[in-house]
């Protein structure tokens, strides 16, 4: 019975032996493996083929964290190309003014100039710089925005009374530019958690993009849409295509600046980083011939704790 006992016992101990060697010859590999897949740019997991559950756990978690790194360097690549073209854009934007500020500036440097023309250019001279105020205080404000967490203190607002408020203002701007504007307000609707503030700059931005962009008709609504409310604002939209309907609240981006160069669209970018800062959604679609621009807030419910009260 001894001799079966020992004999058992070396069985035992050659046995665990081999399966250490195996595993020290299996994470050997595994380490050559990665040395390799340092120096390359490659997708391929680390596997093991070596016994054990404890080293197929681990191999597992290095390509969890392969995987974490690789989306991490796309996610840095695709921010520095952002990047890229955003100071690409702005420089664009701010030259544009900048230029012509220089431009007019030499030529109000000649002796021969008349009162009228020097009177024409300095006018000019003041628009173009304040187009470049405006365009500094936009990158500004935007960029503060992008910053800033959610905003958390937000009170019940009747977005309706804020648009209808809005509507008066620019009214007389819209009777200067001959442009027809259908308007419907659904009443009784009740409030959404947002700030007023907030809420007043984003309709003065699309008010402003009716005026710069409608030709002739307009219509803007405020309805009860399920479990939303939504503002619309709907225009003409001569040459725009659906993708760059569905571009159009990116920083810097805007249709128009396909054809003449003169918007930067940051007033659309400020509009869907105000929304989001409330929660609420900013989104563009084209209908048609039709640019539908609409801003969606949820209604009082689980997404609006602070109205429930």
């Amino acid at each position: 019975m001894l001799y079966v006992a020992l004999a058992g016992a070396v069985v035992v101990c050659v046995v665990a032996i081999g399966l250490l060697a195996a595993q020290n010859r299996e994470l050997h590999r595994m380490a050559q493996t990665l040395d390799w897949m340092a120096t390359q740019q490659t997708n391929t997991g680390l596997r093991s083929m070596g016994p054990g559950r404890q080293l197929r756990q681990m191999a597992a978690a290095v390509n969890r964290a392969l995987e974490a790194r690789q989306q991490a360097l796309l996610s840095e690549q695709a921010a520095t190309r952002k990047l890229r073209e955003n100071v690409v854009n702005i420089s664009h934007d701010l030259r544009t003014p900048l230029t012509s500020v220089l431009g007019y500036l030499q030529l109000l440097q000649k002796d021969e100039l008349s009162p009228a023309d020097r009177a024409r250019y300095l006018a000019v001279v003041r628009t173009r710089a304040k187009d470049l105020s405006g365009l500094i205080d936009g990158f500004f404000e935007l960029s503060q925005l992008e910053a800033a967490p959610p905003t958390e203190t937000l009170a019940p607002v009747r977005v309706q009374d804020i648009l209808s408020e809005q509507l008066a203002s620019f009214y007389p701007e819209f009777e200067q530019k001959n442009l027809q504007v259908q308007v419907t307000l659904e009443q009784g609707a009740p409030p959404v958690a947002a700030d007023a503030g907030a809420v007043r700059r984003i309709f003065a931005n699309l008010l402003q993009n009716l005026l710069r962009y409608a030709k002739q008709t307009a219509r803007i609504a405020f309805s009860v849409c399920g479990e939303s409310v939504v503002a619309s604002f709907e225009s003409e939209a001569v040459g725009l295509t659906a993708p760059q309907a569905r571009q159009l609240f990116e920083r810097f981006y805007t249709a128009g600046r396909l054809h003449d160069g003169t918007s930067t669209g940051l007033g659309l970018a400020i509009v869907r980083e105000l929304a989001m800062q409330m929660g609420a959604q900013a989104e563009a679609e084209l209908q048609g011939k039709q640019l539908c621009i609409r801003i969606i807030w949820p209604l009082p419910g689980a997404d609006n704790p602070q109205l429930d009260q």
